[in-house]
């Protein structure tokens, strides 16, 4: 069993400062709302996430090697800085295998141009945005305003 933890938040501060090597927890199932949908395998899939948010593209992509070989994920990581850039040489070996395309921005935001330029109109995604709420709330704008339809949209606001 593996756990990824941040030193961000009340709970990831908390935790961090206070868990010791040997230290018994309780976990329970995942709290968040988004889940991949089975339905939407075997179409384009897209995670788009901001800064610590990446461990959720880490799980889809594990999920994706065992359950459902064929596909593919594009991910887009925006990050604040180059702290935020996490399991870099695991999504190296995922881009190498072909499973995944990753697209790390440090020095910019994600914007209609670099989405144009990956998604040429008609390819049709889900998109999985995962940031915090001003940040899923950009995100979901950008995309509405390109025309995605709702249903094809599943927000998580990370805090």
């Amino acid at each position: 069993f593996e756990f990824t933890l941040k030193r961000t938040g009340d709970f990831g501060t908390y935790l961090y400062d206070h868990a010791r090597p040997g230290d018994v927890w309780s976990l329970t199932q995942p709290a968040g709302g988004v889940a991949l949908q089975p339905a939407h395998l075997g179409s384009p899939l897209c995670m788009i996430v901001r800064d610590y948010c990446v461990p959720a593209a880490r799980a889809f992509l594990r999920w994706l090697q065992t359950q459902a070989r064929g596909q593919r994920l594009t991910l887009i990581h925006e990050m604040s800085s180059p702290r935020e850039r996490l399991f870099e040489q695991e999504l190296e070996d995922f881009e190498a295998s072909d499973r995944l395309l990753y697209y790390p921005l440090e020095e910019t935001t994600l914007d209609d141009g670099l989405l144009e330029q990956i998604f040429p109109p008609g390819s049709n995604p889900y998109y999985y945005i995962y940031g915090e709420a001003a940040d899923a709330r950009r995100f979901r704008d950008l995309l509405q305003q390109r025309g995605v339809a709702k249903e094809r949209l599943m927000v998580e606001r990370w805090s």
